[in-house]
């Protein structure tokens, strides 16, 4: 206001004004350019932790993988440690998997891996107790955290090879196959 009235009010007014159309498009790009960047960090963030998912599940049977069995196994046995608990590890084994590999197929093998997994996914299933993982090929291992007694892990063990014993039905073939069980109890 650089003039006013006798009764206060204004009388002129001078001003200047910019047109700051051009700097509001440039923040709007700007805006545009953060929310997009935010939107790729969390899609990167969560591309790597399916990636990470990947790499400790087998991509056969679904089941951890070694590497996440291992580290699991490590984590296991410190606890056990230093909690003075028992540690069972069992190892399976499918006899004769290469043979009948050669025989059906690789093909074939792949889905009776699946299975025997899925079977055993079944088995263990209600118990947080167990870790379960392929390990590689032919080869299933679990642990069970707080073992605490043999005579029940020796009983489970032999139901494991029982519940692999029993038949498979598979698109090509039903087969029956044997497994050999191992156990090893720390400490």
């Amino acid at each position: 206001v650089i003039e006013r009235m006798p009764d206060g009010r204004p009388a002129r007014i001078l001003a200047t004004s910019t047109d700051i159309s051009r700097q509001k498009e440039i923040e709007r790009q700007l805006q545009a350019t953060l929310d997009q960047r935010a939107r790729l960090e969390r899609d990167l963030v969560q591309a790597n932790e399916r990636l990470r998912r990947l790499a400790d599940i087998d991509g056969l049977t679904a089941l951890p993988n070694r590497r996440m069995f291992d580290r699991a196994l490590k984590l296991v046995f410190r606890r056990a440690r230093s909690a003075g608990h028992a540690v069972a590890l069992v190892m399976i084994d499918i006899d004769y998997f290469k043979p009948f590999n050669d025989l059906y197929g690789h093909l074939t093998g792949d889905r009776l891996l699946v299975e025997v997994a899925s079977r055993l996914s079944g088995f263990f299933s209600p118990r947080p107790s167990i870790f379960l993982a392929r390990l590689g090929g032919d080869e299933f291992a679990y642990v069970v955290r707080d073992a605490k007694d043999d005579g029940a892990l020796l009983a489970e063990g032999e139901a494991v090879a029982s519940l692999l014993h029993a038949p498979f039905i598979l698109p090509e073939a039903t087969v029956q196959i044997s497994a050999s069980v191992g156990i090893a109890v720390y400490p």
